[in-house]
């Protein structure tokens, strides 16, 4: 086996075992942003050399074709991929709206989501004693993982008088993605598909330099036109009302 070959097969096998173990650790990757699996393999390929681009480019085509079959099948499903999307955890996701800080169930899985009550609004609290009672009574084990705050007050403040140079993209993603998993729960439509709003997301997740996939002494800076800044804003402004309309004290 020649040395071009032999690389190939290691670059393969260590592709396929960081997706394994990523697919593990998705659930916590919304509060911090984006698909780890997808990004890391978008980082990693960016390192590879056109020939064997072409190879591992061959193989997620198999792979894709092969899961299209399965999902295509009657037969009963038993394997790791969705034994891992039974599986969901729960977190409490701390918020700071109107000078007020508050909090709610995040249940994450291969479908994230914001616990809301029967008449699907969500859960809100006022104390993370009051909600650990409540997830005491209802039997949810709640993850000891310490909250990371959605200051949500400062992406209101940015949407009334920020510009390109005043975008803090850790906490407009971070909002983006609350708005999107309320949205998701309570059944109402946040934001469409566009690729232009899908490149303005883009931007806020690379603009995070997360170090998972920035490489080290690198970073990036997004450049905003108008018309980004503008979706960016009307997208917001969209998830901060049907935030606040979804909200349900207890």
């Amino acid at each position: 086996m020649g040395n071009d070959t032999l690389s190939l097969v290691v670059v393969i096998v260590a592709i396929i075992a960081v997706i394994i173990v990523f697919v593990r650790v998705a659930i916590h990757l919304r509060k911090y942003g984006g698909s780890l699996a997808t990004t890391m393999f978008a980082a990693t390929y960016e390192f590879l050399n056109k020939d064997k681009r072409e190879a591992v480019e061959e193989i997620v085509e198999m792979k894709a074709n092969k899961k299209m079959e399965e999902e295509s099948s009657d037969q009963p499903k038993n394997d790791f991929f969705n034994n891992i999307k039974m599986k969901g955890k729960y977190y409490i996701l701390w918020y700071r709206l109107d000078d007020k800080d508050s909090y709610l169930i995040w249940y994450s899985n291969s479908n994230d989501r914001i616990l809301t009550n029967k008449k699907e609004k969500i859960l809100n609290f006022s104390s993370k004693q009051e909600l650990n009672e409540y997830a005491f009574e209802n039997a949810l084990n709640i993850e000891p993982e310490e909250p990371t705050l959605h200051n949500l007050d400062a992406v209101v403040e940015w949407i009334k008088v920020g510009d390109e140079k005043s975008i803090d993209c850790n906490e407009c993603k971070s909002a983006w993605n609350l708005f999107e998993d309320v949205s998701q729960s309570v059944k109402i439509i946040f934001d469409s598909n566009e690729e232009v709003i899908n490149n303005v997301y883009d931007k806020l997740f690379w603009g995070c330099n997360l170090p998972s996939v920035t490489p080290k002494s690198k970073s990036f800076n997004p450049e905003w036109n108008k018309s980004e800044i503008n979706i960016l804003k009307r997208i917001l402004s969209n998830g901060i009302k049907i935030f606040k309309e979804s909200l349900n004290a207890i």
